[in-house]
């Protein structure tokens, strides 16, 4: 178990990216205020060179509006193939993307995006970096190259990840949040989503997920179902919406059961919950959600 001390210790990547994200958009002192946090502990954060404590992490997962869990790395990923892919593709695409923009060699590019490394030393580079970036033009100043220097890893970074990012949700025609909460691990990807990425990337679908972690997730499916089923019958009021409920669980006990003596593989069963989960209407998973966010 990993130590909460104070000042000490490594700061998870999703909080440094996070604030980064706050600093460039806003600058420290605004970001430090509005998040509630001393401005000191705002740069060690930034530098990835302090660990959060669990009351700070629970006050940034409000501010940001995600768990504690995804700000200390995400959940327990099931298929870390699938990450390496995202990995590599986003940043090959992203440095590739970023080298044809601004005419500047990969080489260059990812030493500027490394921190600690040399950086630009001549002014059209710096200048070229400036105005691709957003930077503000007083950067690009004497007075203020130390903060250029500061803030030229992570933004170049970013963007290189954002690029690369929206490079490949254009190739798989997965929306790009959704393949960024992937890379960060905020979620596992779908089995329709995986086998989309293997198709797009020329990888086996076998490679990338294993059959028992498969058919776990298809166990666990099948348990949130029965969750989800109980409870909507202990808080739904409505007469209709509750006939609703009661044709789901019918057809849910018939599928599964059936199911259960003909095959155990995840495909059929993960096939057939989803048209049960398709099958629910708009107006009850309307209800469901407004109870859970009310709960």
């Amino acid at each position: 178990m990993v130590a909460m001390g104070r000042g000490g210790g490594k700061t998870p990547e999703r909080v440094v990216q996070l604030i980064n994200d706050e600093i460039t958009k806003n600058g420290q002192n605004a970001t430090a205020r509005a998040m509630g946090l001393p401005l000191y502990s705002i740069q060690k954060y930034m530098k990835g060179i302090a660990e959060p404590s669990q009351a700070t992490l629970e006050k940034l997962a409000v501010y940001f509006g995600i768990t504690v869990e995804s700000l200390r790395g995400g959940t327990k990923n099931p298929f870390p193939r699938v990450k390496e892919l995202l990995f590599k593709e986003i940043t090959e695409a992203g440095k590739n993307i970023i080298t044809s923009e601004t005419g500047l060699p990969i080489y260059e590019i990812e030493l500027y995006m490394a921190a600690g490394m040399p950086l630009p030393e001549n002014n059209e580079t710096r200048g070229l970096l400036s105005d691709y970036l957003g930077l503000p033009t007083e950067l690009f100043k004497i007075k203020g190259w130390d903060k250029f220097l500061e803030i030229l890893p992570h933004t170049l970074g970013r963007e290189a990840f954002k690029k690369g990012r929206d490079e490949v949700a254009k190739k798989t025609g997965i929306n790009s949040s959704v393949i960024e909460k992937a890379y960060y691990e905020d979620i596992v990807l779908s089995e329709k989503s995986i086998k989309t990425l293997s198709e797009s990337y020329n990888v086996s679908f076998e490679y990338l997920c294993d059959e028992q972690a498969l058919d776990d997730r298809s166990k666990q499916a099948s348990k949130e179902l029965w969750s989800s089923i109980d409870f909507l019958k202990e808080n739904i009021e409505d007469e209709t919406l509750m006939k609703h409920v009661h044709q789901i669980e019918s057809s849910a006990e018939t599928i599964l059961l059936t199911l259960h003596g003909i095959s155990q593989k995840h495909k059929t069963i993960r096939g057939r919950t989803k048209q049960i989960i398709d099958a629910i209407p708009h107006d009850v998973l309307s209800v469901v959600t407004d109870k859970i966010n009310n709960k």
